[in-house]
């Protein structure tokens, strides 16, 4: 939101400061050093968060605000504290709303380079690992099975496993539908 009104509105200095109950996430987006990988949790916001920060000219910095002061009745609540406590009854009514109903709900993030998706399905962390449950995981092993291909005291998985790197790479391109012909 706030490239689009620096965008719209042209502006080119100035300053924001991003106000968060996690730690950790503060970290992984502000911190330069920081190399994101593949295998974070939420790695799909992580670097479409850091893009958005990338693409802007203005500062930004960021403040940890600590998380549910409002279980304490006697604790005197600041402006970032209410904001906290607000945004935290927002993303519960999200949830309710889109999580616990029937519908779950992937959207492609705005700044994150490229989205991975199995199936109807949003690939957002440990790719290597989601990718190779998909091709060897339970479900390619009950098709193998089914199909007489291995007996039940070989698994498919121990048989992929066993296979050459490049057959690997192959039983993977064909798998996902990236197999280039001819």
């Amino acid at each position: 939101m706030v490239r689009l009104i620096c965008d719209y509105y042209q502006v080119h200095n100035g300053n924001v400061e991003v106000g968060c109950n996690g730690k950790e996430a503060l970290y992984r987006i502000f911190t330069p050093t920081f190399a994101p990988s593949p295998r974070d949790a939420h790695f799909d916001l992580l670097i479409a968060t850091r893009a958005v920060i990338a693409s802007t000219t203005i500062h930004w910095s960021s403040r940890w605000v600590k998380g549910h002061q409002d279980d304490d009745p006697t604790c005197k609540l600041d402006a970032w504290a209410r904001l906290n406590i607000a945004m935290d009854m927002k993303a519960k009514e999200h949830w309710e709303h889109h999580h616990m109903g029937a519908r779950h709900l992937q959207h492609r993030v705005q700044g994150e380079p490229w989205t991975l998706w199995i199936g109807h399905t949003k690939i957002c962390r440990d790719v290597r690992a989601q990718i190779l449950d998909h091709v060897r995981g339970t479900e390619a092993q009950k098709w193998w099975l089914t199909h007489k291909q291995f007996s039940e005291r070989m698994e498919a998985g121990t048989a992929l496993k066993c296979l050459k790197r490049s057959c690997q790479h192959w039983v993977v391109k064909h798998t996902s539908g990236s197999c280039g012909l001819g």
